[in-house]
């Protein structure tokens, strides 16, 4: 079993989220708000060392509740610390620009970073295969930035279809649903989350491309500095639950 520490070290979160004044493990655990940009909270906790205590196979979810409401334009970082030496740390890293990005139709153009291992190359087509074609680009590999653009006017859903690199072999198609409906490619939240099967994730399709950024009708979204080719840029922390409301929930499963 785990149990926490005599610090919980709120390592770093943005001056806008204003004060942090409560943190759970289902439950209160320390009441009296810190001020930001930074915090080690030692002392002051609620309750016994049960409370604290998390058992082999059992789920907590650890709270961090700010002042305001929260927006995507800064980074946060979480360590907790256990009496076992061990500590769990999850962060946040803000979009390159657009924070505040909401999509608005038509999207008009798509950047992914290609996440699986063999190299390819891809058409993209403004809808179905066949229809108009975006263009082509070949030898694309782990990690890549690639940027289509031309959607605005297309239907919802659009398609780039990838072969291999070394033996033209098509590999399959991967679609992208542009109505902004999509939850998981509508905002900059979504930075770095594994995109192509479509806003009903459907079978079949490649979904090996972590979204990095887009265009709409009125602003653009960058996840990464576009300097930046590694798809580790990209990639965000699924442990960490924004919500953009005010509360991190940072789900934990203890294992034996």
């Amino acid at each position: 079993m785990l149990t926490l520490n005599s610090c919980a070290r709120i390592i770093n979160w943005p001056a806008t989220f204003d004060n942090l004044p409560e943190k759970k493990v289902d439950g209160t655990f320390f009441m009296g708000a810190v001020s930001p940009p930074s915090a080690v909270i030692a002392g002051g906790w609620a309750g016994n060392v049960d409370d604290h205590t998390i058992d082999p196979g059992d789920t907590k979810r650890f709270e961090f509740k700010f002042a305001n409401d929260m927006s995507l334009v800064g980074d946060v970082a979480i360590q907790i610390d256990f009496t076992t030496g061990c500590s769990i740390s999850v962060r946040f890293q803000a979009p390159f620009s657009g924070g505040n990005f909401a999509c608005d139709k038509p999207i008009d153009s798509l950047t992914m970073i290609w996440d699986a291992a063999n190299n390819v190359d891809v058409t993209a087509w403004k809808g179905a295969v066949g229809s108009t074609n975006l263009g082509t680009r070949t030898n694309i590999t782990t990690g890549e930035r690639v940027t289509f653009t031309g959607f605005a006017g297309s239907p919802n859903d659009v398609y780039w279809a990838s072969f291999d690199s070394a033996t033209g072999v098509k590999l399959g198609e991967s679609t992208f649903h542009l109505s902004c409906s999509d939850d998981a490619m509508n905002g900059p939240e979504d930075c770095g989350s594994r995109e192509g099967n479509g806003k009903g994730n459907d079978a079949g399709r490649i979904n090996d491309w972590l979204l990095d950024g887009m265009v709409d009708a009125k602003s653009t979204l960058l996840c990464t500095n576009p300097s930046l080719v590694s798809s580790s840029h990209a990639q965000q922390s699924t442990d960490l639950n924004t919500g953009l409301e005010q509360m991190i929930f940072l789900p934990l499963l203890i294992r034996e």
